[in-house]
């Protein structure tokens, strides 16, 4: 997972999450974890490329936020549809970045 590349164009700069510190970090945070097709699975299943499994606390302790703070920023992603909940269970949800390949380099998926 180390391996690899995501992309970011300036416009991001325009985009209105982007002064939201929270809110940018974690949508940042979501594109580093999530799925390139590589194998990874989640109970069972494949984890198809653009989908990560994320739980709000882990998220919080990897970012240094409160839960609080991790549920407000998904929402607001979610509110906007940069993101949108696939599954959910009591070891975390599954979330579908909506426009996944943009934010990646061509033939480095």
């Amino acid at each position: 997972m180390a391996d690899g590349w995501i992309k970011l164009h300036r416009k991001i700069a325009d985009w209105e999450w982007y002064r939201d510190a929270n809110t940018m970090r974690l949508f940042v945070h979501l594109l580093l974890l999530a799925s390139r097709g590589d194998g990874r699975e989640w109970l069972g299943s494949p984890l198809p490329p653009g989908h990560v499994v994320a739980s709000y606390w882990a998220f919080a302790a990897n970012l240094g936020l409160t839960e609080k703070m991790v549920r407000v920023a998904f929402g607001k992603l979610e509110s906007t549809g940069e993101i949108s909940l696939v599954s959910r269970c009591r070891h975390g949800s599954v979330w579908r970045i909506s426009n996944w390949g943009a934010y990646q380099v061509p033939g480095d998926a």
